[in-house]
C-alpha cells in the first residue's frame, strides 16, 4: 500500500480523494476550480503530472460569482434615465424608444422571475 504526504489543512475547501482515471487538470474542470489554486492548495504534490488514486488532495472552494443587479433595480435605473432624457428634451427619439423596449423586456424578466421564485 502507498503513502502519500498528507495535503495541508483545508479550511477555504474540501479533501478529495484521486479516482483512478484522474488528473489534476481533470479534478480543476470537475469541480470549476482554477488550475493554478488547485495546484497552490496542494504544495505536498511535487510533480503535478504524477497524482495517484487513493490520494487525498485540497480542492479549494471556487468564488462565488457576483450577484447581477435586480431586475426592479435596472428597470427603475432605465426609468429614471428615460424621464432625463424627455425631460432634457434631447431629440433623441430613437433612444427614447429604445429604453422603452428595454424596459419592457426587463419586466417581463422580472415577471417571469416572479413566477420561478
Amino acid at each position: 500500500m502507498c503513502h502519500f504526504p498528507p495535503p495541508p489543512d483545508c479550511p477555504k475547501g474540501f479533501i478529495y480523494t484521486v479516482k483512478p482515471t484522474d488528473t489534476l487538470y481533470d479534478i480543476a474542470l470537475k469541480f470549476k476550480v482554477n488550475f493554478k489554486k488547485l495546484k497552490k492548495a496542494n504544495p505536498q504534490i511535487k510533480n503535478y503530472d504524477l497524482i495517484f488514486p487513493g490520494q487525498k488532495i485540497c480542492v479549494p472552494k471556487k468564488k462565488k460569482p457576483p450577484v447581477p443587479p435586480k431586475p426592479d433595480r435596472i428597470v427603475k435605473l432605465l426609468k429614471k434615465l428615460l424621464a432625463l432624457v424627455e425631460n432634457e428634451d434631447f431629440g433623441l427619439l430613437e433612444i427614447k424608444n429604445e429604453i422603452k423596449d428595454m424596459e419592457e423586456k426587463l419586466e417581463s424578466i422580472e415577471d417571469k422571475l416572479d413566477q420561478l421564485l
